[in-house]
Formats: structure tokens, C-alpha cells, sequence
């Protein structure tokens, strides 16, 4: 049985950029105590040019020897992939418990899950289902592997945009590897990522994707209608304060702007999805964006509106596997 030392290495002498994994789980090992008192930003730490893992994705490598030494002194790590740096786009299709809704927004038909999705979005197109290195997640999800054509920039999404329940893994994200166990509970279900397709084979992107793949610079989604009221709902007005309090907190509160537009995404993200809040996860991501530029408006301070919305992006992620728990205790705005 290959030891995850054996699967980051030969994924590195494949050219993926890997990184390790808190054992028994999806997620990268914390931020280091410097990061985690906002004396800096994780991608300018000094545990990087230590080439010390506690970045996640930042850390990523295909260095031989710094892999053997990272699985060395944790055997039980799991391998992320930097699906950026690794010249990847993968379709992560979720399969979980959410009502019906349109394939996507230009293909009305109803479907359930992310499979189904690109499966209407296949046929929509002309296409068949594509073939390509696909990993089955302990969830019932499929990861389909593909490479990113040449001088195509696709950034990760977690809002839909493809389409319903599928979630776009490439510049600033990643995926977890195959053959990587998942023992902890509830942030996903117990048990392996697997290879399922019979090809090992990545395929490039296939030309019918590449437009759903990369956002629309013309579109702009509605505003989230903050006024309706659900039976069982917060009383009026509430849901308005505690949209305009987590937009101010991004645009003026004192502090790292990439840790301010994170809290936020993640706070909005949280009452998504275990309270009744309204808003949609494009709905909130460009909106914090658009703080943050707001913000550099403000102070003068450079920023990159792609480097503000990977951050909304990956706030707005870890909001989503936040137990119910993570509503305790926290402030409405």
C-alpha cells in the first residue's frame, strides 16, 4: 500500500506543487503563531523561506527532498494538491443534500446535485461527459482533473458559477489528493479520495468549458434582497445590519485587510448556511470585494481585485464547513 511520502512524490515528479494536510483531514496545517497575531500576511511570512508547511497552498513544492522531509515528520499527513501552480483546473461536483435548481443559469433544467449539472451543461453544449483523471470524494462528490490551456487564468469558485453544486478548484485553491483519508468528521464524511476513471490521464479543459470557467466582466449579479422575512426569520431591518456591519468592518476597521475580507466572508458564509440569511455566496464575494477596493480608495494602499476576491473566496469556503456551533458567541454585525 503506497504511504502518502510515496503519493506527494510522485505527484511532485508529475509537476504537481503539494503541500501536507492536518492528518485525518482536508484542511492545511494552521497558520503559525506570527501570522495568526496579524503581524503579517501568510504569503509574505518567513516560515515560507524556512520552507516550513504551515501555510498550506502557500507552501506548496515539487522539491524531493523538502517532500520526504515533511511526510517524514508527519507519516499520517495527507497530500493537497496547489492546483495553481500545478497548471490545473478541477471541477469539484458536490452531491449534497440542497434542493433541486437550474444547471445553471442559462440552462434552466432542473437538476440535484453537481454531477447532474454538468451532465445538462454537457448536452447543452453538444458534448459528451469528458474524459479524465476523476477522483470520488468521501462525500459522494467527483473530482474531474483537467489542464489549464496556455494563457488561460482561472480563478477558484465556490458560488456556482458553472453551475449548480459545482465548484471550481485553480488559482488559489486546491484539492486533496487521491489516496488521502478523511477521519474527522463533520467537516467532510469519513473515508478515501479515490480514482474511479479508468485513465490516470489529465485532459486539457475542454473548449465548452473555458467560457463557464472564467467570470463574465460584464454581468453583474442583483443585490440580495435584504428586506424579505421567512417565518421563523430575525425581525425586520436585521438582516440589512448585519450585511452593512460586515461591508464596514472591510472597508474601515483597523487591522490586515486580507484577515478583514476572510472574518467577513466566512461570518456571512456561516449564516448562509446554519441561519436564514439571504444572501448568496456571489452575492457576498463581490460585495467584499468591492469593500476592499473601497478600503484602497480610502488609504492609498495598493491591492489586487483578484487578490481581495481569492480571499472572499476562501473566507467564504471555510464559512460553509463551519459547524452550526460557529454562530455561538459572535456578534450580528
Amino acid at each position: 500500500m503506497s504511504t502518502h511520502l510515496d503519493i506527494a512524490s510522485w505527484l511532485a515528479a508529475q509537476g504537481m506543487h503539494v503541500f501536507p494536510l492536518r492528518p485525518g483531514s482536508k484542511r492545511p496545517f494552521a497558520n503559525c503563531p506570527h501570522c495568526k497575531a496579524g503581524h503579517t500576511a501568510p504569503a509574505a511570512c518567513r516560515c515560507l523561506t524556512a520552507e516550513q508547511p504551515c501555510h498550506g497552498l502557500l507552501a506548496a513544492t515539487t522539491k524531493p527532498e523538502l517532500i520526504r522531509q515533511w511526510w517524514t515528520r508527519t507519516p499520517r499527513a495527507g497530500v493537497g494538491i496547489a492546483t495553481g501552480p500545478s497548471g490545473l483546473v478541477v471541477l469539484d461536483l458536490d452531491r449534497k443534500p440542497k434542493p433541486p435548481a437550474p444547471a445553471a443559469h442559462d440552462v434552466p433544467s432542473p437538476v440535484g446535485d453537481g454531477l447532474e449539472a454538468l451532465g445538462a451543461l454537457s448536452i447543452a453544449a453538444g458534448a459528451t461527459w469528458p474524459t479524465t483523471l476523476t477522483v470520488a470524494t468521501p462525500s459522494g462528490g467527483r473530482h474531474l482533473y483537467f489542464r489549464a490551456p496556455t494563457g488561460l487564468e482561472v480563478p477558484s469558485d465556490a458560488t456556482g458559477r458553472v453551475g449548480h453544486q459545482i465548484d471550481v478548484r485553480a488559482q488559489g485553491g486546491y484539492v486533496v489528493a487521491p489516496g488521502t483519508r478523511i477521519t474527522t468528521p463533520p467537516e467532510d464524511a469519513a473515508g478515501a479520495y479515490s480514482r474511479i476513471s479508468a485513465t490516470a490521464e489529465i485532459a486539457e479543459l475542454p473548449a465548452w468549458l473555458r467560457p463557464r470557467v472564467t467570470p463574465s466582466t460584464t454581468s453583474v449579479p442583483a443585490a440580495p434582497n435584504l428586506g424579505a422575512v421567512r417565518p421563523g426569520d430575525h425581525a425586520p431591518g436585521y438582516w440589512q445590519r448585519v450585511w452593512e456591519g460586515q461591508l464596514t468592518k472591510v472597508e474601515t476597521e483597523p487591522g490586515e485587510r486580507w484577515r478583514l475580507v476572510y472574518a467577513a466572508a466566512r461570518r456571512l458564509a456561516n449564516l448562509a448556511t446554519h441561519d436564514t440569511a439571504p444572501w448568496t455566496a456571489t452575492e457576498a464575494i463581490d460585495a467584499l470585494t468591492a469593500a476592499a477596493l473601497r478600503r484602497r480608495e480610502r488609504t492609498g494602499k495598493p491591492l489586487q481585485p483578484a487578490a481581495a476576491r481569492r480571499n472572499a473566496i476562501r473566507g467564504w469556503e471555510r464559512g460553509t464547513h463551519d459547524g452550526p456551533e460557529s454562530l455561538l458567541g459572535r456578534g450580528a454585525a
